[in-house]
């Protein structure tokens, strides 16, 4: 099994200043991929907190 490690994702430099002429802001998330709004990992960590929630309020 391979050992994936997680990258951090960094804003570009020029995220926080204004662009240049003819200077390009490519986005973290690309406008051209679909990413996946519902999940696995979504779904369980809303249903957590439901449960948490829920008890909390009950007492």
């Amino acid at each position: 099994m391979e050992n994936k490690e997680k990258q951090n994702i960094e804003l570009p430099e020029n995220a926080f200043r204004e662009l240049k002429e003819g200077e390009e802001y490519q986005p973290v998330m690309s406008p051209n991929k679909v990413y996946p709004e519902v999940s696995t990992w979504s779904v369980t960590w809303g249903l957590v907190m439901v449960v948490l929630f829920s008890a909390a309020a009950a007492t």
